[in-house]
């Protein structure tokens, strides 16, 4: 009997002490309560931080994977040409949005001859600013055309490009593989003194040389019988393009993004692979 009520006793005890450890409900429902408004927190942090990273991480590994190129400017800077050159402002304008770090470039005027203004590597971002500057300097009542140019009136397209061709030529000797932009506004193409008129069967020839550096071309601004004879000139070139003033900002664009990709290092390479990887039939 004594060993059974002290049984009893421990088994009342330890009922008791097991009731003591086992949490009230309502104590479980606060504490269930409290642990809501921490786990959205958490995901509110995470969600934070995933946007930070998709924000400023993604945009950068894209702008490194994107294909780097020289751009080359060249405006229309004739007694014509100066009449107008807000258009050659933003054609400047337009072309500087489109360069990123490792671009480069180059900008060109011209008249009755060619002259290359500038030749810059866009080493940072911060180079960007001051090219946006030159600019907002290309304006009647500020821009100094070069003394050199003018001296003769009229404006040789021809000249111009000869002088594009070489520019390439010299970079691609000295090693420069990536494609190149050249956008080119065009007022209009006046005779030049002692020099032989516009030859479109010339011009279609000398684009088409340039084309083939893996290099693209808009001439933007001509009108009437220029701009005709333009297109029918181009038409066959895939890689060239007449624009009209109206169509500026699209035609540099355009430009800079088919450079950036169709005929990207990448993109010309795994074409090449696919080529190669083609099966190949015996008739």
């Amino acid at each position: 009997m004594a060993h059974t009520h002290t049984r009893s006793c421990r088994d009342s005890s330890n009922q008791v002490q097991r009731q003591r450890a086992q949490p009230s409900p309502s104590i479980v429902r606060m504490s269930e309560d409290r642990s809501i408004p921490l786990l959205w927190q958490s995901l509110t942090v995470l969600g934070f931080i995933a946007l930070v990273l998709g924000v400023l991480v993604v945009p950068a590994i894209l702008e490194r994977r994107t294909q780097r190129v020289i751009g080359i400017r060249a405006n229309d800077v004739s007694k014509s040409g100066l009449v107008y050159l807000h258009l050659a402002q933003q054609h400047c304008q337009v072309q500087v949005r489109q360069l990123i770090e490792g671009d480069s470039v180059v900008n060109i005027d011209y008249s009755d001859r060619p002259e290359m203004i500038e030749d810059t590597a866009v080493e940072k971002v911060e180079q960007l600013l001051p090219l946006q500057k030159k600019c907002r300097e290309l304006q009647s009542n500020h821009y100094l055309v070069p003394r050199t140019l003018g001296i003769h009136t009229g404006t040789s397209l021809h000249l111009l490009l000869d002088q594009i061709l070489v520019v390439i030529q010299s970079k691609r000797a000295q090693g420069t593989i990536v494609p190149i932009v050249i956008t080119i506004w065009l007022q209009a193409a006046e005779p030049v003194p002692n020099q032989p008129g516009l030859n479109f069967a010339q011009l279609r020839t000398q684009i088409q040389k340039i084309t083939d550096q893996r290099a693209v071309v808009t001439i933007m601004g001509p009108t009437g019988q220029l701009q005709a004879d333009l297109l029918i000139a181009l038409k066959q070139n895939a890689l060239a393009r007449v624009c009209t003033v109206n169509d500026i900002d699209d035609c540099v664009k355009w430009a800079y993004q088919l450079g950036r990709t169709q005929l990207s290092i990448a993109h010309n390479a795994s074409m090449t692979n696919h080529d190669a990887q083609e099966p190949h039939f015996t008739h």
